[in-house]
Order: structure tokens, then sequence, then C-alpha cells
């Protein structure tokens, strides 16, 4: 089994992004994905108080990044040099919506999911990756006998 979040984990995650298929006309993008560790986040303005990542310039738990282009969907561990979208957040926040117990949408309008960049651009990307990634997110997501993460 492979940690949440570790290299062996996001080499899965690339895996299983294999089948998607780029929408025609859609921009290449990269999008990077920060993980914070929590400790670094508490006090933030998540709306159950105290996970979330905006305001927050925590430890660094993880980071990983989507490289979206004609050719598919490739997952990357670290960070990527210019991401056109950065999406950061708690460790606890990114367990949860992995685990499907919070979606990512209200993790953003709440203030969990800090985002940075121009989103607008991943909406021909939506029906893409929407099933695809949260399959992949699910079937990967911390849990009963599954490793949980970076600080475990």
């Amino acid at each position: 089994m492979v940690a949440y979040l570790s290299p062996a984990w996001v080499e899965a995650l690339d895996r299983a992004l294999d089948a998607v298929v780029a929408p025609p006309d859609a921009p290449d993008l990269v999008v990077q994905y920060v993980v914070l560790a929590d400790a670094a986040t508490q006090g933030g303005s998540g709306a159950e108080g105290g996970s979330g990542a905006e305001g927050s310039s925590g430890a660094e738990a993880a980071a990983y990044h989507l490289e979206l282009s004609a050719a598919g969907v490739r997952a990357r561990s670290g960070r990527a040099p210019g991401p056109d979208v950065c999406f950061t957040q708690s460790l606890e926040t990114a367990r949860r919506v992995a685990r499907g117990e919070r979606s990512a949408q209200v993790a953003v309008l709440t203030g969990e999911v800090r985002v940075e960049g121009d989103a607008s651009r991943l909406v021909p990307w939506r029906r893409a990756l929407g099933g695809p990634v949260a399959a992949a997110l699910a079937g990967l997501a911390p849990g009963p006998g599954r490793p949980a993460g970076p600080e475990d």
C-alpha cells in the first residue's frame, strides 16, 4: 500500500489518469496542489474552525502537480515551475476531500482551499477530469488499512 501524498501515491495517481482524454481545444495547463501540515494551518478560516488554508503560510507537507495537455494528463511529485493554477490546503482538508467527506467546491468556497491563478481556465477540462480524477483520488484516499500520509 502506498502512503497518501507520497511519491508512490503520485505515481499511482499518474497511472490512474492514463485514461483521461483531453477535450478538443482545451488549453495546456499545469495545476499545482500544495498540502500544508495541519499544525501550521490551525486558526485558518476553514468553515469548521481551523483546517483552512486561507492566510496560512505553514510548513509544506506535500506537493504534486498535474500537467494537462492534448497528450493527456500526467501527475508529478513536487512543485512545478510557474503553474497556471495552484490549490493550497491543509492535510486534513486534503484527506477529507480525497475521502469524499467534503467536496472540493465547498472547500474552496469556505476558504479551506486557497486558489491562486485563473481557475476558470480549468472549465474546458471539467468533464474530462471530474469523473476520472475523483475516482482515482477515491481509490487512493487514506482510510482503513491505507497509510494516511506525510505525518503518519
